[in-house]
């Protein structure tokens, strides 16, 4: 009963609900003060400096008592992407094995993310906007891809001199990431290394073939490019097939399940994760020698752990079926048991889907016929791969998959070799009568983790929750010790799985979580990101749905601009308050969020009009701004382009692209104009829900605060009782929405304001009696078109 009520009461809120401001007092400071606002003294070319920081009751604070507010972006996309030979996921050809696209041993990624000469340009442009962090992308192929412990030291060596020139610029915090999307960008993504495939037998040009992947550059998307040919957010389907699951299935638990696979003396688990572990220990040790003051002075923040890493099969509670978790269905979705019959070479039918308004959508069936051609290498290639690599191994089988090996499911060995050459309809007869499943509850059965446990009480049930409580918490526990190892002052940033929760940390005797740690979720909203377009009139609470609060998915959806809004927020709200509930009181950063910005196919590339992105970033801003969510955007990429996005598997995420800085729809056009039609401004999409105001610091803590976009309205009320903290408050007000801001625009309770116009903030200074304190920023004074000709000349937003 409790359920239902909060349930009800949760939806009436998102209707009902609006910011609890406290308007007692306030009043406009034009009635204590004319003529220009006062200034605020600032001989930096950065709003704040990089201090060091440190986690208290949640928040980061800096030395002089302040909780500072971090919000910037990824840098950068094309991260994902090797810069020699330039390799766009839609380049090459995933089904010939002689393609460049398999040369993984020799790519490059110097010049990632983009050429030094140009850096300061991009990192100047990106503080222009207000951002105070930084989120650096790397790979694991980055450093690694020429061999296990091969290090790529040019790579090595141009991060260091990008993290250099972060450090003259200034204003910049950063912390470094270990990026993967489905593994690797060979089973249609990004992250490992493709040797990491020839270590556990499996066969990268054999992918097309089989589905074991679904590569952007597969030959049957003609026009890759198209949205229409290549399905909207395809790649991540790929978690689910043969490579992905078989991958993080080995590197989480291979010890528990494929004890007997060993490489050069350890197991197919220890060598994955010590070679990752390992690969960037080096670079981070690297790191911290050669940039000494940016650790000193904090600017180099911390490490987060393995981005968006899947579970493979772990948990998996039927291998016969679709698992529930698996939210996302488009194209072909076999089953875990139809994955191994398809790497054999068998052909099978497998259901297909659609993504639509109410989620994922059976359409019907197709055949895949990978017509005897195998994921898993033969004893040739075997042997051809580990004389290359020096390896020496031992457990696999040639040419067999490990799940039968392991008696998972069955197949006459010899009937299989005399099929090849017969008919579909045979072969399909084959699979059907000849192939069994025989344990389907393998990977969720706890008898097969009783080595594991070594005496410890087995689960009911190996489940998802089992898995992030052992398998992952295993993994980030020796993450941590290496970052720890190279500096115990770095921040360790803790990321769940893709589309997993939070295994419970908060009281765990092994002191997992301590005062250097953050929390870093991940969220988008699923109807925009998966359709490409921003729904005004109804959305879906996905974040409740995956929590179990509705009884039904129907009672998730929401109406209205009003509710769409608070539904986001609310989400927003959901994640922050897991991460108390399950890791305790410590700093969240969602490290990943955004949009689509190719919605509506590609609309605002012919007219000019980001419309519907400037609502939905609008909102997702403002449901990240209520929860008080420290956050980088995803994306920036520099090399974004109109036909192509980011160059990656065809998302559009870029808030920058040189082609809009190019086009310049706003050309001539009036301020107030350009801000009416949505247009690009010097490059940057959607301006208007980017260049917004927002907290910088303060030595309260927020009760409420809202940017009303459309009537350029920013209000802000903070709890001060017991501050102790003499430093103002700090607000970002960008001129792009204050050109001209005056006495005329500010209304406070108590204080005083000074202001900065080079760097567009505002100082708010408390008395010290404070208790709950409110300011509004609202344009009253001027229009767009009183900014001098200077101003405009630089789009009024200082956009470098």
């Amino acid at each position: 009963m409790d359920a239902v009520k909060n349930t009800v009461q949760n939806t009436l809120n998102m209707y009902t609900s609006s910011p609890d401001f406290s308007n007692s007092g306030v009043r406009p400071l034009k009635e204590k003060h004319s003529g220009a606002i006062a200034q605020a003294e600032n001989n930096s070319s950065s709003i704040l400096p990089c201090e060091p920081l440190k986690a208290v009751d949640g928040f980061f604070v800096d030395p002089e008592g302040r909780k500072r507010v971090l919000k910037g972006i990824n840098v950068d996309n094309t991260m994902k992407l090797p810069a020699k030979p330039f390799m766009p996921t839609w380049k090459g050809d995933a089904s010939n094995p002689n393609d460049l696209f398999f040369d993984g041993d020799s790519v490059s990624f110097v010049g990632r993310p983009f050429p030094l000469e140009e850096a300061e340009e991009h990192w100047n442009r990106i503080k222009s906007w207000g951002y105070n962090v930084v989120r650096y992308v790397l790979t694991w192929e980055a450093i690694e891809h020429a061999g296990p412990g091969k290090y790529d030291d040019e790579f090595v060596n141009y991060t260091i001199e990008m993290l250099k020139i972060i450090h003259k610029v200034g204003g910049l915090y950063v912390f470094l990431e270990s990026h993967q999307d489905v593994w690797s960008r060979f089973s249609g993504g990004s992250g490992a290394p493709l040797w990491t495939f020839y270590a556990v037998g499996l066969q990268p040009t054999h992918f097309h073939h089989t589905e074991a992947a679904i590569l952007h550059n597969d030959p049957r998307f003609e026009n890759p490019t198209d949205p229409e040919c290549y399905p909207k957010m395809l790649w991540p389907t790929n978690y689910w097939r043969l490579a992905a699951s078989t991958m993080f299935t080995m590197f989480f638990a291979g010890k528990t399940y494929f004890p007997h696979l060993t490489l050069d003396g350890v197991n197919i688990q220890d060598f994955l994760q010590g070679h990752h572990q390992n690969a960037f220990s080096y670079l981070s040790q690297k790191v911290a020698d050669a940039v000494p003051d940016m650790v000193a002075d904090g600017t180099l923040l911390g490490f987060e752990s393995l981005n968006e890493p899947g579970i493979g099969l772990l948990g998996n509670p039927d291998l016969g079926k679709i698992p529930k978790s698996q939210v996302i269905c488009n194209d072909t979705a076999p089953t875990a048991y139809q994955t191994f019959l398809l790497g054999m070479g068998l052909p099978v039918e497998v259901d297909t889907y659609t993504f639509s308004n109410s989620g994922p959508k059976k359409t019907g069936s197709r055949v895949v016929d990978p017509k005897g051609v195998r994921a898993w290498l033969t004893k040739e290639e075997f042997a051809k791969y580990d004389a290359h690599y020096g390896w020496k191994r031992s457990g696999w089988t040639p040419g067999e998959c490990i799940y039968a090996g392991l008696k998972i499911w069955e197949f006459s060995s010899s009937d299989l070799e005399k099929i090849n050459g017969q008919s579909l309809e045979e072969r399909l007869k084959f699979t059907q009568s000849q192939c069994r499943l025989l344990e389907p509850t393998y990977f969720s059965d706890p008898s097969k983790v009783s080595n594991y446990l070594n005496g410890k009480k087995a689960p009911e049930v190996v489940n998802n929750e089992f898995v992030l409580a052992n398998f992952f918490v295993d993994f980030y526990i020796a993450y941590k010790e290496s970052v720890r190892a190279i500096n115990k002052g770095f921040f360790m940033l803790i990321q769940p799985p893709f589309g997993e929760g939070l295994p419970y940390l908060k009281d765990d005797s092994r002191g997992i979580i301590d005062d250097k740690t953050v929390f870093a979720p991940h969220h988008y909203d699923v109807m925009t990101l998966l359709l490409k377009t921003w729904n005004d009139k109804f959305n879906v609470d996905s974040v409740g749905i995956s929590k179990g609060q509705y009884a039904h998915p129907g009672m998730a959806v929401v109406v209205g601009e009003k509710a769409i809004r608070n539904c986001i927020k609310k989400q927003y709200n959901d994640i922050l308050n897991e991460g108390r509930e399950k890791l305790g009181n410590v700093p969240a950063l969602m490290t990943e969020t955004g949009i689509p910005f190719d919605m509506d196919n590609k609309q605002a590339y012919k007219d000019g009009k980001y419309t519907s992105q400037t609502a939905a970033l609008d909102a997702m801003a403002n449901g990240l701004e209520d929860s008080g969510l420290n956050h980088t955007w995803w994306a920036y990429a520099a090399i974004n382009c109109h036909e192509a996005g980011d160059h990656w598997n065809n998302e559009d995420l870029a808030f920058w692209s040189p082609d809009d800085q190019k086009k310049n729809c706003g050309a001539g056009k009036s301020i107030e104009e350009r801000k009416k039609n949505c247009y690009a401004e010097d490059g940057v999409r959607a301006p208007s829900a980017v260049l917004r105001p927002f907290l910088v610091a303060s030595a309260g803590t927020v009760k409420a605060v809202e940017f009303d976009l459309k009537n350029v309205k920013y209000s802000l009320t903070l709890n001060l009782k017991d501050h102790s903290s003499n430093r103002p408050t700090v607000i970002y007000v960008p001129k792009w929405h204050y050109p001209t801001l005056s006495y005329e625009d500010i209304y406070v309770s108590s204080g005083d304001v000074k202001y900065n116009e080079k760097l567009q903030y505002l100082e708010w200074y408390h008395p010290e009696n404070a208790g709950e304190e409110t300011i509004i920023i609202k344009k009253y004074s001027g229009k767009d078109e009183d900014v001098t000709k200077k101003e405009e000349t630089h789009g009024i937003c200082a956009i470098v």
